[in-house]
């Protein structure tokens, strides 16, 4: 009887132990998979060196790696310019956030442009990475999308991948004029008026109208005071 009893209190106690084994090595390996794969939010970067970022990261028990150096006129040089992972994702702990440090931008000479057509313009800047960044326009001697200036000026240094704003032409200011009252003059005298002044009369149709002489104007098109440009359509009726 002792010694079944006996058996019986050894198997427990062996049962136990074995139990508290598997719970030990199931909690610690629960905490090391947790502890492993902690993650964290990945802090932006850009626009710090990479002393700060470096400092930055540590805190969060990561590690910076340099993937290389890029231009960059947003970003000083000696600045980080991209990330990845990109700033708001996750990584786990003991990872390496890859950095592209700025060199800088690199400095090219502004061609002249001035008298170019803006089309020409835009395929000599793109020769040199530049683009036009802004175009406003006045009316001027020069035909109508000529460059009148633009800044910065021919020969200036400006970094690639930056605009050049651009003052074009809208072509010569084109004088406009009120139609005078044409009814009863000699066609002869307003011909050379409006020839003087640019103008010219599109169609001069002929009518038959007793009591007025012969080339007096008795109806017009446009009427008068309506303003008239070169290229206007001008119609007057004459007695024949």
């Amino acid at each position: 009887m002792k010694s079944s009893f006996f058996k019986k209190i050894g198997k427990i106690i062996l049962w136990t132990s074995l139990f508290g084994i598997v719970f030990l090595l199931s909690t610690f390996l629960t905490i090391f998979i947790l502890i492993r794969g902690e993650t964290y939010t990945v802090p932006d970067l850009r626009g710090k060196t990479e002393e700060e970022a470096i400092k930055i990261l540590a805190k969060k028990e990561l590690y910076l790696k340099k993937r290389r150096e890029v231009f960059s006129i947003e970003y000083p040089e000696g600045t980080i310019v991209k990330q990845y992972p990109e700033p708001g994702e996750k990584i786990k702990k003991n990872h390496f956030v890859m950095v592209d440090i700025s060199n800088g931008g690199e400095i090219v000479k502004v061609p002249n442009l001035i008298q170019k057509n803006l089309n020409a313009a835009k395929m000599e800047l793109r020769q040199y990475s530049l683009d036009i960044k802004r175009i406003s326009s006045i009316h001027y001697k020069f035909q109508a999308e000529d460059i009148i200036a633009q800044n910065p000026p021919a020969g200036a240094q400006t970094f690639k991948r930056s605009g050049v704003n651009v003052l074009i032409s809208s072509g010569p200011r084109i004088p406009a004029y009120i139609m005078p009252d044409l009814i009863g003059k000699d066609i002869n005298l307003v011909m050379n008026y409006f020839e003087k002044k640019g103008l010219k009369i599109e169609n001069i149709r002929e009518v038959e109208y007793e009591g007025i002489p012969s080339g007096t104007i008795v109806r017009q098109t446009p009427l008068s005071g309506y303003k008239i440009k070169r290229g206007n359509i001008i119609i007057l009726d004459v007695v024949k």
